[in-house]
């Protein structure tokens, strides 16, 4: 996990800009990974490969570059503008909808979650449902009744 991580840290400091290959973690982390012998072995003594970063936020990097990752970043700093201004606290089924959102890219921290395109896809509906619910769910604003007589 650790040694994977400082590896993976090397790729990103070469290509940190511009995009490499989606997918290509694989092929190019083998070229990193020489100076870590023992990420090549388990405890046992058996040989490992290694497809993924096992830290998603870290692989895409990778694999995207910065710039790569911007149109991605866009779309989440606007859903997280449109949460935060859509008065999801006032309604009580949103906060664990809000939550379990949340948690995916913490957990995507320590394992590579998004590379199941399950998890994708069910995380990508409840973010768009908690944007979605915060909108049609606002107070109703106050009317005042004008008295025409």
């Amino acid at each position: 996990g650790s040694l994977a991580r400082q590896a993976s840290r090397w790729v990103f400091s070469d290509h940190w800009m511009f995009l490499v290959c989606a997918g290509s973690f694989r092929y190019g982390f083998s070229h990193y990974a020489k100076r870590y012998p023992a990420i090549y072995y388990s405890e046992y003594g058996q040989p490992r490969t290694w497809e993924h970063a096992h830290c998603d936020p870290l692989e895409f990097l990778c694999e995207f570059g910065v710039l790569g990752l911007l149109p991605l970043a866009y779309v989440l700093i606007q859903a997280i503008r449109k949460i935060a201004h859509g008065h999801v606290w006032r309604n009580p089924l949103t906060i664990p909808m809000i939550c379990a959102v949340a948690l995916v890219p913490v957990h995507s921290w320590f394992d590579f979650v998004f590379q199941c395109p399950a998890v994708l896809l069910t995380w990508g509906v409840m973010l768009a449902g908690a944007i979605r619910w915060a909108e049609l769910d606002r107070p109703k604003e106050s009317r005042t009744i004008v008295n025409a007589g």
